[in-house]
């Protein structure tokens, strides 16, 4: 049923997006120290499953996941581009993204009432900041489907799709390669397949829930 897609869907993203914009958790790596935890990750594709082999033998050490996300995404490492969407402007043909993009979701963010629980910062064109609000738009769809609100789910919808085309999907194969090699700990090694499955699976979402609550059962 789409609506269950759209919450495994939200749920993922959320913790995916958090991992960028805030220090992880003990409790955010041990969803991946064990077999059994892995096991519960909402997400199941091609891509997804390749990142969950790299975690293997655990996300590593926190002190170690800790550490890397200062040096490699809070400060963003200088030997290797920003996590920023606008920093790829222009690296792709069909990119669409315009030069002022923080601003634009900015702008956007506000108009919205965006928000991340725990976060106090400015919000930018950070990818964690896209990926939240993605799982969010997700979270409103399946809720919509659940309750059979049509017009929720086209709004829920729209705007997801407006953020994909406008800032996501431009660039995020480039932004995801730019972390190769950055990391050691297994857990930021497996985190852009986590991120490719995440976006998979929210164009399925996208794709299917233009049909309606109706369309759930069939």
């Amino acid at each position: 049923m789409q609506f269950d897609l759209a919450f495994r869907v939200a749920t993922a993203g959320q913790v995916l997006g958090r991992l960028l914009v805030l220090p992880p958790s003990p409790a955010v790596a041990d969803m991946f120290s064990e077999e059994l935890t892995r096991s519960t990750w909402p997400l199941d594709d091609e891509s997804t499953r390749r990142g969950l082999s790299l975690l293997a033998d655990g996300p590593g050490p926190f002190v170690q996941i800790h550490q890397e996300f200062h040096r490699g995404v809070a400060q963003e490492s200088l030997s290797g581009p920003t996590l920023r969407v606008g920093s790829y402007v222009g690296t792709g043909e069909s990119s669409n993204i315009s030069v002022n993009a923080a601003t634009a979701l900015r702008s956007l963010y506000f108009k919205q009432g965006f928000s991340v629980p725990g976060f106090d910062g400015i919000y930018d064109d950070s990818l964690g900041f896209l990926l939240i609000y993605l799982a969010q738009r997700a979270g409103e769809l399946g809720r919509a489907h659940a309750a059979g609100d049509v017009a929720a789910a086209r709004l829920a919808h729209e705007r997801g799709s407006e953020v994909r085309q406008g800032f996501v999907d431009p660039v995020i194969e480039p932004l995801l390669e730019s972390l190769s090699g950055r990391f050691d700990a297994p857990l930021w090694r497996a985190y852009p397949d986590l991120v490719r499955g995440f976006v998979d699976q929210h164009a399925r979402l996208r794709v299917a829930s233009t049909l309606g609550p109706a369309e759930d059962n069939k």
